[in-house]
């Protein structure tokens, strides 16, 4: 049974980067007990999928990962996930029931480190393209910039004024560097709304929803790059706070909500 783990990452684990995190992660399942699947073959692994790689530095409120648990599915299976299930050694009917989410939620969060939270738990098929990682195509993002004072070369309530700029420019073009080439691109198609107000604190907090995913991918501190460009304000990456509030579907649905409880 494939099991879609809504989670939160705040605080100083943001600085932990992807790939240990996923072991944090691994090591999480290891500690609660729950039956996790693993791959055959000499090097065994977890039969786990994040969703999306989150930046060093950013929070987020709402990121999935799909991990396989030998747990009876409480759903009828396809053929192809019957097969699926068959190729991994294992018949459903054989399999101990699962949990109920509050449960399974409980054993899990209980042995998360400080700074995750399990959120949400949802059943999912075992079918080709279902993995939280082929599913995700926006995010959505909460910015907060707060600069020094002298950074900006004009007040910050004119440079709002670039918000409304862009929202109705055509193009947006950037210049992308990679290992190969350098090349312009247009990333207006890639920001589906993009709005902003001054903080009581005199920051500028921002709401962002964009191209995320394997197709498209754009990333907060480019859009920023580019506001503070058309806002006349130097550009400052370490006065920009992230947090990704939600990753959605190509029908801008979230990732949960794909999902079936047990």
């Amino acid at each position: 049974m494939r099991i879609r783990i809504r989670f939160t990452k705040r605080g100083p684990v943001r600085y932990v980067g992807h790939l240990d995190f996923m072991r944090c992660f691994q090591k999480g399942i290891k500690k609660s007990g729950l039956p996790a699947l693993y791959s055959a073959g000499f090097s065994p692994h977890m039969l786990m999928s994040f969703a999306a790689p989150l930046a060093i530095g950013e929070e987020t409120l709402g990121d999935y990962v799909d991990v396989d648990f030998a747990f009876r599915d409480p759903y009828p299976l396809s053929e192809q996930e019957a097969y699926r299930l068959h190729d991994m050694g294992l018949v459903n009917e054989d399999l101990p029931l699962p949990p109920s989410s509050a449960e399974f939620l409980k054993t899990l969060g209980e042995a998360m480190p400080e700074g995750v939270e399990v959120t949400d738990a949802c059943r999912v098929g075992l079918i080709k393209g279902s993995k939280a990682m082929a599913l995700v195509r926006y995010a959505d993002y909460d910015l907060l910039y707060a600069p020094e004072p002298d950074s900006a070369s004009k007040p910050f309530e004119d440079a709002l004024s670039a918000v409304d700029f862009m929202n109705s420019s055509t193009e947006l073009m950037i210049r992308k560097k990679t290992k190969k080439s350098v090349r312009d691109v247009d990333i207006r198609p890639m920001i589906v709304s993009f709005s902003g107000e001054k903080d009581p604190s005199g920051a500028l907090r921002f709401s962002l929803r964009c191209a995320s995913g394997s197709s498209e991918n754009l990333k907060p501190a480019t859009v920023m790059e580019v506001f503070c460009e058309k806002a006349g304000i130097a550009f400052d990456p370490y006065a920009l706070f992230v947090t990704r509030r939600e990753l959605l579907n190509e029908e801008m649905k979230t990732l949960a909500e794909l999902g079936m409880p047990f």
